[in-house]
This record gives structure tokens, C-alpha cells and sequence, in this order.
């Protein structure tokens, strides 16, 4: 093996290993608003990528950028319909307003998607701890 193949066998494995590592995501600390009329959800439900999570209103927890970012871009459009005219486009309305907490940890998300769901919580308590 020559010289040069030696020295850039170093590097070639570094590339490899940033290649390999994912940048860590981060996590912040929410807390959805309740609902603002008779016809929102009861629970906010945001997904990303085919996983979703059921998140109980007012309540605080630790979600990772990708949910944030989620919500931040779920919106409906606001109309304005004046009698005898035709309805009229007049904005956009955040789906699912939140505070923003704070930093979060992983470990505080994964500790609270270990501890359950709230569909979890409601199905052990019904079903008992079997569920």
C-alpha cells in the first residue's frame, strides 16, 4: 500500500462516520391552548412522517422540532361572507395555537412517550394494566 492510501484512510473512515451520525433534533417545551370553539378537536393531533402523536390541550409537554415545526404550519383559511356576495379569503388561522415553554430535553420526551399516550393512559384505566 502506498503512502498517499495510507494518510487517506483516516479520513475516508471520518467522512464515513459523519455519514453515519445524525445531527441531534431538538426539543422544546409546549403547551397547546384549549379550544377556542365547539368545533376543534378535543386533542391536538400533529404528524410526521406516517408517526403521530395525541397531545391533551393545556397540558405542558416536551416535543421534538419536528412536531413544533408541524404545528406552526398546520393553518385554515379565514373567510368573511357578506350577504348577497360571494365569500371572501381574508387570512389564515393557526390550527393549533401554543406557548413555547422553553428548551426541552430527548430524555424528557422519551420519558413522557414511555409513560403513555393519552389514549394509552385512558385504555389502561379502563382496561386495567393488560391494555
Amino acid at each position: 500500500m502506498s503512502k498517499d492510501a495510507k494518510s487517506k484512510e483516516p479520513e475516508v473512515q471520518e467522512v464515513e462516520q459523519r455519514k453515519i451520525e445524525k445531527p441531534k433534533e431538538k426539543y422544546y417545551r409546549m403547551k397547546f391552548h384549549a379550544k377556542s370553539n365547539p368545533n376543534d378537536e378535543d386533542d391536538v393531533k400533529l404528524s410526521v412522517n406516517g408517526e403521530t402523536v395525541v397531545i391533551e390541550r393545556q397540558k405542558e409537554v416536551v416535543l421534538p422540532k419536528r412536531y413544533k415545526v408541524c404545528a406552526e404550519n398546520a393553518r385554515s383559511p379565514q373567510f368573511r361572507q357578506l350577504p348577497n356576495q360571494p365569500r371572501k379569503l381574508v387570512g389564515e388561522v393557526i390550527t393549533f395555537p401554543f406557548d413555547l415553554l422553553g428548551d426541552g430535553t430527548e430524555d424528557e420526551y422519551l420519558d413522557m412517550k414511555r409513560s403513555g399516550t393519552k389514549a394509552t393512559k385512558e385504555a389502561v384505566e379502563r382496561d386495567g394494566s393488560n391494555a
